[in-house]
């Protein structure tokens, strides 16, 4: 599924008039998509940048903010690596190297790939244009601000020299600095693809299948995106104004599963022995693993002489809460005390915990 949307250049008599194309693709990798549960996806964002045949230049993009769908996250799992700055950031991290030997820096942080085409020089003409160069995209971990990294490593054979660009993503949005290219040169295509479809090197293709999930809440996905376009001097510094652009609202068609909650509880904490008349506390751990939210939840302590009664409330799927419920003893005796967590319309789900009472 995807969407294409045009931007125009704003403002100054020194941009080009430029236009672009911002599309998203994603589907689900096996399966289906659910209202609630994320579930992940194929994923694939590309900007493209042009001007009309009559501009003799185009400007190069500085900075993209992609600003996605609801419920759409980047969510790297537990076992996926990080890949520090020091091994695949800017310089002095050599940045000459072909991908093989980057990916062996951190094979097991790849996530994804992609390709770009770009205007050297912002030269306007069919022959100037470079469409070699491609990416990597490895998992960054997060920042101090809790943000997703992506660390992005662009190589172009025919320049035998590479760039690194940073991606961020955050509560539904990207956002990419694009460093100064050589001889200021402008993008003409950002093209990510997450875990990958490069069918010309699968062995590119990222380690984790989940890094993106998505839920399809309302039957549609809707975003836009904006860029900052803009020249540099050698220095990397602005040497013109710069033309902000953004996209109208995009729309595209998804479908998405009721699904079903689910009921979990694992590990009564507490005393294994206690006195006949007394209170104690347990904690005990709650889990919805299905795909939709479980609500009114109720845990209930029973058994021969044991009673006690806690609150839930609503569990979104995935969610793990950890409940605690005050349970008196009244017989003296070996006791089978069972924890049971109660939704509505779903079973419930029960551990034992056999508890001595003196």
């Amino acid at each position: 599924m995807f969407a294409a949307v045009m931007l125009a250049a704003a403002g100054t008599s020194s941009a080009a008039d430029e236009t672009a194309t911002a599309t998203l693709s994603m589907s689900p990798r096996s399966g289906t998509l659910y209202k609630e549960a994320p579930r992940p996806v194929n994923w694939r964002v590309e900007v493209e940048v042009s001007a009309p045949d009559s501009s003799p230049n185009v400007l190069p993009t500085k900075y993209i903010k992609a600003h996605f769908p609801k419920g759409m996250e980047f969510n790297p799992a537990p076992g996926t690596a990080i890949c520090p700055e020091a091994m695949v950031g800017p310089p002095p991290v050599n940045l000459t190297i072909p991908p093989e030997q980057m990916i062996a820096r951190c094979p097991d942080a790849l996530v994804g790939n992609g390709k770009a085409s770009l205007f050297l020089a912002q030269n306007n003409e069919p022959g100037a244009l470079l469409n070699d160069p491609v990416l990597l995209a490895f998992n960054g971990g997060e920042n101090k601000d809790g943000e997703v990294v992506l660390r992005i490593y662009a190589y172009s054979k025919a320049g035998g020299t590479g760039l690194y660009e940073e991606a961020i993503f955050k509560d539904g949005v990207m956002e990419v600095a694009i460093p100064q290219i050589t001889g200021d040169s402008s993008t003409s295509i950002f093209d990510l693809n997450i875990p990958g479809t490069n069918t010309e090197h699968p062995e590119w293709n990222g380690v984790d299948p989940g890094y993106v999930r998505t839920t399809c809440a309302t039957g549609t996905w809707s975003g836009f995106a904006e860029l900052t376009l803009g020249s540099r001097n050698t220095a990397g510094e602005a040497s013109g104004p710069e033309a902000l652009v953004r996209t109208p609202d995009f729309t595209t068609v998804c479908e998405g599963e009721v699904g079903k909650a689910r009921a979990s509880v694992t590990g009564a904490r507490g005393p294994g022995s206690v006195k006949k008349g007394t209170g104690s506390t347990f904690r005990v751990t709650v889990k919805n693993p299905g795909t939709a939210t479980a609500r009114g939840g109720k845990l209930s302590v029973s058994g021969r002489g044991v009673s006690g009664r806690s609150s839930i409330g609503s569990m979104k799927p995935g969610a793990s809460r950890v409940v605690k419920v005050k349970a008196k003893f009244k017989r003296a005796g070996k006791v089978k005390a069972s924890f049971k967590a109660a939704f509505k319309g779903i079973p419930a789900a029960v551990s034992v915990k056999r508890i001595k009472v003196t």
